[in-house]
Order: structure tokens, then C-alpha cells, then sequence
């Protein structure tokens, strides 16, 4: 069984499940991964931190601006996000700039 969000990944690998089709991976990946990796090798503190971590940043990222919110942290990380396809509409710039402070606080994105 795979998680399909951040949200609820951890609690998910540890009834068993085998891993995550995570939006957040596209924007951060090497932390996902770190993620899986801290509680496939034992390491349930590191594990919590970094879930805990993951699941505020779903919440600003996904949670908060769905599909838009996506593609717009991986343009400010340096991946191509670009347009979300119609009818989404992509972040203003208000959003976009709180989005980018978010993303900063979370010490995963360096300004």
C-alpha cells in the first residue's frame, strides 16, 4: 500500500505500508526520501522531525494552494512547475510571494 500525501505518509509506513506517491516529492525529493530512508533504517526520531516537517509544509503547499501551490514551490526551488492546466489558475503574486516565505521557514529553501 502506498500514501498518497504527505499528510499521512509516516503513519502509513508504519502500519505497513511500503511507500508514497507524494506531491511534495516534486518539490522536495531528497527530503521525502530522507524521510522514508529514517524509518526503513530505525531512526524514529529523525523519522517524526522530518514527517513533522513535511506534513506543515503539505499543508501551506497543497493543502492550502492545491495543484497552483504544486507547481509554484517547484519553480522557487528551480524545477519547471510552470501553468497549472485550465480551469486552475496559477498563484498570484501575493500567494506566490507568501508561498516563497513559507518555503523558507520550513529550512528546506534558502532565500
Amino acid at each position: 500500500m502506498l500514501a498518497g500525501s504527505a499528510a499521512y505518509f509516516l503513519d502509513l509506513l508504519k502500519r505497513g505500508g511500503t511507500g508514497g506517491v507524494l506531491s511534495l516529492a516534486n518539490v522536495f525529493p531528497v527530503e521525502c526520501v530522507r524521510l522514508y530512508r529514517a524509518f526503513a533504517e530505525g531512526r524514529s526520531d529523525e523519522a517524526e522531525k522530518l514527517s513533522q516537517q513535511l506534513v506543515d509544509l503539505n499543508t501551506k503547499v497543497s493543502g492550502t494552494f492545491g495543484v497552483a501551490g504544486v507547481k509554484a514551490s517547484m519553480d522557487l526551488v528551480g524545477y519547471v512547475g510552470g501553468v497549472p492546466r485550465r480551469p486552475h489558475k496559477g498563484l498570484t503574486t501575493d500567494e506566490r510571494q507568501g508561498l516563497q516565505r513559507e518555503l523558507e521557514k520550513s529550512g528546506f529553501l534558502h532565500p
